[in-house]
């Protein structure tokens, strides 16, 4: 049978297929409101993509999530220096830190003025006070470990030791280190000495000292 339709035939179908299918379209559809079919617009063009708001790629699985405690910032909201405030809180030609850096540079770099050298001296003096000590330590350990009877013996040698600094010969620190050699010999020795007796003790060493009052040192 189909062999028998030619091709005029089967164009003929289609095209009463088509007008039919399109006439149950309308009747369907735009019938009870003509104007309808005719206030179509054509399709809308897409709006191009320079036109459309900008996208930001965040891939696949979208924005990745700010660090725990971390914020973020417009470059308008950066502010670098001090504010306003502190800027009108200091006059414009002054440092506020000028004034005070001089006077600390000023107090380390400028030494303190002295008259002819007695920087020196005290600072001699405050050396030869150390060391004095020490030999008065040396000299209780020694009398009280050879000789703990030995009273003459330790006003002897006590003059000899302090005739070895004359500066604090020649000072008034003289009569606080005798004053603290005869405390100590009566607290660990039990012996009463007096200042006088080691100033008399000094005396005698320099008269009997030909050849100068200090050159030459007690021995033990």
């Amino acid at each position: 049978m189909l062999h028998q339709i030619t091709w005029q035939q089967y164009l003929l179908l289609v095209t009463v297929a088509l007008l039919i299918y399109y006439l149950i379209i309308w009747f369907r559809y735009y019938r009870k409101d003509p104007s309808r079919a005719a206030a179509r617009s054509p399709a809308q063009q897409p709006t191009p993509a320079s036109e459309q708001e900008p996208r930001h790629n965040d891939g696949l699985l979208g924005r990745p999530a700010d660090d725990y405690g971390a914020s973020t910032v417009d470059s308008e909201e950066l502010i670098f220096g001090p504010g306003e405030e502190e800027l009108e809180a200091f006059p414009d030609d002054e440092d506020p830190d000028d004034e005070e850096e001089a006077d600390r540079h000023a107090a380390v770099v400028t030494p303190p003025v002295q008259v002819s050298g007695r920087t020196d001296n005290d600072e001699l003096l405050q050396g030869d006070m150390a060391d004095l000590l020490e030999d008065i330590k040396l000299v209780f350990y020694f009398i009280k470990k050879h000789k703990p009877a030995d009273r003459p013996g330790l006003v002897s040698r006590m003059a000899k030791k302090v005739e070895l600094y004359p500066r604090v010969l020649e000072s008034e620190l003289l009569e606080l280190v005798l004053e603290d050699i005869c405390d100590k010999a009566l607290s660990e020795l039990g012996f009463q000495i007096d200042p006088a007796e080691i100033q008399e003790a000094i005396i005698y060493n320099r008269d009997s000292y030909q050849a100068g009052p200090f050159s030459k040192k007690g021995k033990w």
